[in-house]
């Protein structure tokens, strides 16, 4: 029961309400059985493995400042090329209105394939990456896309037609770390236990990968914004084909891995009773609750007369008979 978090449920009904005074009540409704928690990850392993994640993204930053600069660049480029084209164009129809010939300088054959010349040419340091990149997915969408492809993939299998560029969906571990307490509201992330459980819940008997899900200390959005180079991170997920992954693995072992038995049941494993989940729905209720019934009463009779003066109302169908 340590683990259990209080949850709250606001929702604003619609309905019009009685003038009568309320007072707030709370329900115990059952809940959805098949549920995944978050594991429960002590604050020092929390720690451990933010420092971990950030020394792993070095070089990560610097590479997408560069990225970024180097877009804006080509995008300036363009911008001011097309502006001296345009120029050259007006002045060519205004020299022809005035009977004026104007040489236009020609481009050679080499730039013909490219409206504004060649492309720039990236340069060696746009060119270099830090050898996580390819291995780092970024962001809630993203993250929930690769989740979603493991767990396809590993029920059904690798399409043979293409067993390269859908492999690291199934033949390698991966850590995916979620800011969980920076994040508001908090069900923006509440599917990923459940998209890890079904990772790791429907594997082959001999496959021996893994997806680990941690929740970061509170903060931790901020550092790993800044050590990726964006404004803002929820969520990253690395695979376990990374170089640095290696030193972030041991610290894992100690980790539960989040799992949901019932997506893969076996034969063999013996049948166990789903604990009942009772929540409690905080609601208002009349503080005169004989008043309340009396006037919900007199409404339900009032409606049935006024159904009744409508239908009232409507001319009956008259059948005339023919001899």
């Amino acid at each position: 029961m340590a683990d259990r978090h209080a949850k709250t449920h606001t929702h604003k009904s619609n309905r019009a309400r009685d003038n009568l005074e309320r007072k707030v009540v709370y329900k115990s409704v059952l809940d959805n059985p098949f549920q995944v928690r978050w594991p429960n990850v002590p604050e020092n392993i929390q720690n451990a493995v933010l420092a971990r994640v950030i020394s792993a993204l070095d070089g990560v930053a610097d590479a997408n400042a560069k990225a970024q600069a180097a877009s804006w660049k080509r995008k300036r480029a363009k911008q001011t090329t097309g502006a001296a084209s345009k120029k050259l164009k007006t002045a060519e129809l205004t020299s022809s209105v005035a009977d004026i010939h104007v040489d236009l300088p020609t481009q050679p054959d080499n730039e013909a394939s490219h409206p504004y010349g060649d492309a720039p040419a990236p340069s060696s340091d746009d060119a270099i990456l830090p050898p996580i990149h390819n291995h780092l997915t970024v962001g809630i969408n993203e993250v929930t896309k690769s989740l979603e492809l493991v767990a396809k993939y590993q029920r059904s299998g690798v399409p043979p037609e293409q067993p390269d560029s859908l492999a690291k969906y199934t033949q390698n571990s991966r850590l995916v770390v979620v800011c969980l307490p920076d994040i508001n509201p908090p069900i923006l992330v509440g599917h990923l236990p459940n998209l890890v459980a079904a990772c790791n819940s429907i594997r082959s008997s001999g496959d021996h990968h893994k997806t680990w899900l941690v929740p970061l200390p509170k903060g931790a959005e901020q550092a790993l914004a800044a050590a990726i180079g964006l404004k803002r991170v929820a969520t990253i997920a690395i695979e376990g084909s990374a170089p640095q992954f290696s030193s972030i693995e041991p610290l894992l072992e100690s980790i539960p891995v989040v799992t949901a038995p019932w997506l893969c049941p076996t034969p063999a494993a013996r049948a166990e009773l789903v604990p009942t989940h009772i929540k409690q729905l905080k609601t208002t209720a009349p503080k005169d609750m004989r008043a309340a019934k009396e006037l919900r009463a007199k409404g339900r009779a009032e409606t049935k007369l006024r159904k009744q003066a409508k239908a009232a109302k409507i001319p009956k169908k008259v059948v005339i008979a023919v001899p």
